[in-house]
């Protein structure tokens, strides 16, 4: 899980100060280019987005604080990280443009126009399913291709994690599931059962 980290843009200093918000600390301060200005966040809080109005976009590592410059925009002002995480907009204000960013990559995807001076950019999450990457289970559980085998009737305590930290309630109704299978073939028996989230 990463810990709890905010940024702020320190424009005449040409800088971004990391926060742990649970104590309002500064933990570190990163040089980013000329003038930063707004930020976004991917969900996981891995990496850090920041514009600059000369038209770069500074791509932090939060892990490590590294700093990746991507070009290509005519003075960024909005960026915004897709509820999902896979894509960041950055808006150039003086061509009425956004600029589509691949997170994954850091690369730009897309750019389309029809704006007026864009200065702001904003998501709603709507009723969307939102997709967390699965990093596996913990102990006694072993994790694929490993056939876990139990004695039928006992319960087994099953934990897992997913990459970051998103908060209470993330898991969808009904889930997560179990499936029954046949121990030689691995052909599934029946169909998959909710798990019980009481112990």
């Amino acid at each position: 899980m990463l810990s709890a980290i905010g940024a702020v843009s320190n424009s005449d200093a040409d800088t971004v100060s990391v926060v742990d918000i649970t104590n309002n600390a500064i933990t570190a301060t990163i040089a980013v280019g000329d003038t930063p200005y707004r930020m976004a966040m991917t969900p996981s809080g891995d990496t850090l987005y920041v514009t600059h109005g000369i038209g770069e976009l500074s791509v932090i590592d939060t892990a490590n604080n590294a700093v990746l410059t991507i070009t290509g925009f005519v003075h960024t002002a909005a960026v915004a990280v897709r509820p999902d995480g896979a894509r960041a907009y950055v808006s150039s204000y003086t061509n009425g443009t956004i600029s589509v960013v691949d997170t994954a990559t850091n690369t730009i995807t897309q750019t389309f126009g029809g704006f007026d001076v864009p200065t702001a950019i904003a998501f709603g999450t709507g009723t969307a399913n939102t997709t967390y990457p699965f990093a596996g289970f913990f102990a006694p559980v072993r994790n694929p291709p490993a056939l876990n085998i139990r004695v039928p009737g006992r319960p087994v305590l099953a934990r897992f994690s997913i990459v970051g930290y998103h908060g209470l309630g993330v898991l969808a109704a009904g889930s997560p599931t179990s499936q029954r299978v046949d121990c030689a073939t691995l052909t599934p028996i029946g169909s998959p059962a909710p798990w019980s989230t009481t112990r």
